[in-house]
């Protein structure tokens, strides 16, 4: 999970740091393409599926159901 956070007593609303808004914006550019990379993989869309190279191309989408299942956990989904 990722948390872009700045301390209560930091923060102004009515006079917002530039330097620390940037220093967010750069966190979150820096990790945006792993989550990109983690979405794909949620959604099955995995490597292996566009090797042209390979024969068996067989998904088995983890990522999702660890996802999923922890998700209706803390929410009481059934």
């Amino acid at each position: 999970m990722y948390t872009f956070t700045v301390p209560r007593e930091k923060f102004d609303e009515r006079a917002p740091d530039k330097q620390m808004i940037r220093q967010l914006i750069s966190k979150h550019i820096s990790i945006v393409g792993r989550m990109q990379k983690n979405m794909a993989y949620y959604k099955g869309q995995h490597e292996i599926l566009s090797d042209a190279d390979r024969e068996n191309k067989l998904v088995c989408n983890h990522a999702k159901d660890i996802s999923d299942t922890a998700s209706s956990y803390l929410l009481e989904i059934q």
